[in-house]
């Protein structure tokens, strides 16, 4: 019985997780239909994105560069003086 409690347990996250994908996967595109006049922005709202959400948009490439940029800025933001 335990063992059926943590299946159940998986397929609701399983569900969860699909829904949220979907739910990305429509807003993204919603959002590339208004700023498409914008592209840098919409370029900008991948790096808010979840790994597998930008996947999913097809926006993968400009998220981790968004990623890598972050990361860079917060490293200057802790040592400063090493510059």
């Amino acid at each position: 019985m335990h063992v059926h409690a943590n299946t159940h347990t998986y397929t609701v996250r399983e569900r969860d997780f699909q829904s949220v994908l979907c739910f990305s996967f429509q807003l993204y595109f919603s959002i590339k239909d208004l700023l498409k006049d914008h592209l840098t922005l919409l370029s900008d709202f991948a790096g808010f994105l979840m790994p597998d959400q930008a996947k999913v948009c097809g926006c993968l490439m400009e998220h981790i560069n968004f990623k890598k940029c972050r990361e860079f800025l917060r490293k200057l933001e802790v040592s400063p003086r090493s510059l």
